[in-house]
Parts: structure tokens; C-alpha cells; sequence
């Protein structure tokens, strides 16, 4: 039976580590209080979902995004907009908003792609303000500045706003989608990828077309975007042109780089610090952004790796402590049952 079991796990890629965090995301609501809790938790795994896609983005491909934000706003108004506007159910007008949000990216980002560093940066930061100045402007479809209220999302006519359901839906996507990346990761075009990212001239005397993976990937991370947008935007049941500001692509950045770059946790540990943290420093009033900041400084400065890299430093020290004691105890007990021999 066991070997059954690991044997469905390898053919799926599933890691042990990767069941052990996904059934402390199924247990977590234990500790949960009340609503609020359930609403932080939901709006962190869905941040942590669309900074995933950033975080393949930057980390593997060495592509630097400032319209992430944009997208997910994007993303998030073309559904409230279908579905408020145009009465078409929530579900479509999830599909359809992800669908248009991809080949609009596509259309427009496809010759930018061609930049790198930091006129990339300033190529899609236009692209973002852009998408903002007309989310923002349009009053008549995207109700202006004040923003537009959104249906609730509804299967067969039955509106959905449990928060078990709702808490336990954002956590089975940020699974999914963590699985399909580390599965994209791992096989050849993700071994691609990162040679891309090492040395794009070496890669291309190989043979690798680097122009379509910067695309695909590029086009991966927006698809997590609009996507987790659509849905952050039926679960607030409220959206506004703030959410596809700079600021907001800004906290996505923040997410990936402070969580660590190159790791799918990273994303999700980054989306924790950004989301949840700020609501521990509301008691220091004026001075909470002067911490917040602070905090952002001391960890880049002392953990460049992110804050995965200070869990797995912690992690490992941990272990070899312990296996060094198990040895220690084992080498005990052979000298031990040796002396009892030779007597």
C-alpha cells in the first residue's frame, strides 16, 4: 500500500514537502477566530497565487515585470464588468476576463520582450499606468475613480460567501498552480528557462528560442494574474482603480523579492509579509510604514535570498543538530555493547 501510494506521488512530482504545506493550509482555519482572520487568509493566498506567476517570472527567467499589478486589476474589472453590466455568469466571466487580459498582454507586451533590464522595467511600468489612466478615466464602464461594486460569485443561481468555501477554494488554486509550476519548472523547458536567465547568447547557440519562452513564461504569469484578480474581485464584491495601480504592482515585486526569488514558497511567504504583517503594526499608528520598511531593509540586508532562505537555514541547522545527536547517541550505545563484548 505504501509503495503504491509513493508511487502515485512520484508520477504526479509531488513532494513530501509539498503535502506537508499543503495540509498545514488545510489545517490552518483551526486557529482562525472569526471572519476577519478568514478574509486576511483568503486575500493572501490569492496574492500569493498571482505573485507566483511573478515570481517564474523574475526569479527562473530574469524578466522584470512593474505591470502585474495592472493585470490583476485588469483582470479583475473585466469580470465585474461582464458580470454586472452584461449579466453573464460569475464563472464565464472568469474565463472570458483571463482569456481577453492573455492575448491583450500578448498583443501588446510581445515586441517589449525583446528589451532586458531596466528598459524592460520602464517598458511594462508604461504598459501599467496605461491600463491604470484608462481603468480609471473610463467612468462609464469602470465607474472612475470610486471604483464599481461586483456581483457575488454563484453556481446555478446560489450566491457563494461562505468563508470556509471561499478560504478553502483560494487554497486549492494556490496548490493547483504551485504543482503546474514546479511541474513547468522541472522538466526540460524549465531547465531552458533558467539557462536563458544564466546566459541568454549561450543559450541561443544552442538552440534554445528565447524570444518565445521569455513570451510563454511572460504570458504564464499574467494568466495567474487576471485569473486570481477575477476571483479577489467577486470575493470582495468591490474593486477599484487602485488595484491595478503602480502601488500595487509595486507589492507584488516586493512579494516575490522579499520571499525569496527562484522559490514557488518564497512567493507565498513574501504574500504573508506584505498582507498579514501590517495588521500586527496598527497599534504603532504613524509609525507602522517606518517599521514596515525597516523590516523590508534588515532582510534584505542580512537574508539577499529572501525570507525562504532564513527557513531553510534555521531548518537545516535544526536538522543537523538533531542527526548529530542521534549519532552521537548511536556511537555511545556501539562502544558501549563493545566493551560489554570484550568483558
Amino acid at each position: 500500500m505504501n509503495k503504491n501510494r509513493l508511487g502515485l506521488l512520484q508520477r504526479f512530482n509531488i513532494k513530501r514537502h509539498f503535502l506537508f504545506f499543503a495540509i498545514f493550509l488545510l489545517a490552518l482555519p483551526v486557529v482562525f477566530q472569526n471572519n476577519f482572520h478568514f478574509d486576511l487568509a483568503t486575500i493572501w493566498l490569492l496574492s500569493a497565487t498571482a505573485c507566483l506567476g511573478l515570481n517564474v517570472l523574475v526569479g527562473y527567467a530574469g524578466q522584470i515585470s512593474l505591470a502585474h499589478g495592472a493585470f490583476w486589476g485588469l483582470g479583475g474589472y473585466t469580470s465585474a464588468i461582464l458580470a454586472t453590466r452584461y449579466n453573464l455568469p460569475p464563472l464565464l466571466c472568469i474565463v472570458l476576463s483571463t482569456f481577453f487580459v492573455c492575448v491583450l498582454s500578448y498583443v501588446i507586451t510581445r515586441p517589449i520582450l525583446k528589451l532586458r533590464g531596466h528598459y524592460l522595467a520602464l517598458a511594462t511600468l508604461a504598459i501599467g499606468i496605461i491600463i491604470y489612466l484608462v481603468l480609471r478615466n473610463e467612468s462609464d464602464f469602470t465607474g472612475g475613480p470610486d471604483g464599481m461594486k461586483v456581483v457575488a460569485l454563484s453556481v446555478l443561481g446560489r450566491p457563494l460567501k461562505n468563508v470556509f468555501f471561499w478560504y478553502y477554494l483560494a487554497t486549492s488554486i494556490l496548490l493547483l498552480c504551485m504543482w503546474m509550476a514546479n511541474n513547468l519548472l522541472a522538466s526540460s523547458f524549465g531547465r531552458a528557462l533558467m539557462s536563458i536567465n544564466e546566459n541568454e547568447f549561450v543559450s541561443f547557440s544552442l538552440g534554445i528560442n528565447s524570444e518565445t519562452m521569455k513570451a510563454f513564461v511572460f504570458q504564464f504569469s499574467v494568466f495567474l494574474a487576471a485569473f486570481s484578480g477575477s476571483l479577489y474581485a467577486f470575493y470582495a464584491g468591490f474593486i477599484s482603480p487602485s488595484d491595478a495601480s503602480f502601488l500595487s504592482s509595486l507589492e507584488f515585486l516586493i512579494m516575490a523579492v522579499l520571499g525569496g526569488l527562484g522559490s514557488l514558497y518564497g512567493s507565498v511567504l513574501g504574500a504573508a509579509f506584505v498582507i498579514i504583517l501590517p495588521q500586527f503594526l496598527l497599534f504603532f499608528n504613524e509609525y507602522k510604514s517606518l517599521l514596515l520598511g525597516l523590516i523590508i531593509v534588515l532582510v534584505m540586508m542580512f537574508a539577499p535570498g529572501g525570507m525562504v532562505s532564513i527557513i531553510e537555514i534555521l531548518f537545516f541547522s535544526l536538522y543537523n543538530k538533531i542527526k548529530s545527536k542521534a549519532d552521537t547517541g548511536a556511537d555511545a550505545k556501539a562502544k558501549k555493547k563493545h566493551g560489554n563484548k570484550n568483558l
